[in-house]
C-alpha cells in the first residue's frame, strides 16, 4: 500500500493515514519518505469517527481464520 500510494501521490494531492500499532510500524515508517503518509499509532474508536466521514477509501487489515 505504501509503495502504491507513493506512486499515486506524485500525480494527485493525496494523504494516507495509517492507524494502529504493531511490530511492523517502525519498518513501515522507514519505507516511506513521503510527508503525506501519517502514522497515528493507536487511537480510540471515538477518535476514528471523524476520519470515516472525511476519507473515501478504507483498508482494514484483520487476520481472520475462516473454517468451512
Amino acid at each position: 500500500i505504501i509503495y502504491a500510494f507513493e506512486k499515486l501521490s506524485y500525480n494527485y494531492n493525496l494523504k494516507l493515514l495509517i492507524v494502529g500499532d504493531g511490530p511492523d510500524k517502525q519498518r513501515l515508517q522507514k519505507l516511506s519518505n513521503n510527508k503525506n503518509i501519517i502514522f497515528t499509532g493507536v487511537i480510540s474508536d471515538i477518535e476514528k469517527i471523524p476520519y470515516f466521514f472525511k476519507e473515501f477509501v478504507y483498508i482494514f487489515n484483520k487476520k481472520r481464520r475462516f473454517d468451512y
